[in-house]
């Protein structure tokens, strides 16, 4: 899996659960940002379905301690959590 592919289809996942992603702003402008600040504005429920969505669509398995750690709020996080365990998982 590339990271730009994955990039695109977390995008894809966000959109779908209601939030618009920056048009003005490139993706290095708001990989970091938090999607529960004011640029993306996702509530806990619209991040709980989106961890259902990102397990689903990349058929992996995010451990909940690292939701716990808040790991799970950006873009660029919610990409690393999808790579590191889908190598998890091939081995």
């Amino acid at each position: 899996m590339e990271r730009k592919e994955v990039i695109q289809q977390v995008e894809g996942l966000i959109k779908a659960c209601g939030a618009d992603l920056p048009k003005d702003e490139s993706y290095d402008a708001y990989g970091n940002k938090p999607l529960t600040g004011p640029l993306f504005r996702m509530t806990g429920i619209d991040l709980g379905y989106l961890f259902l969505l990102v397990e689903r669509t990349f058929a992996v398995h995010i451990d909940a301690e690292e939701l716990a750690d808040g790991q799970f709020n950006t873009i660029n996080e919610i990409v690393d959590l999808v790579l590191q365990a889908a190598l998890s998982d091939k081995q």
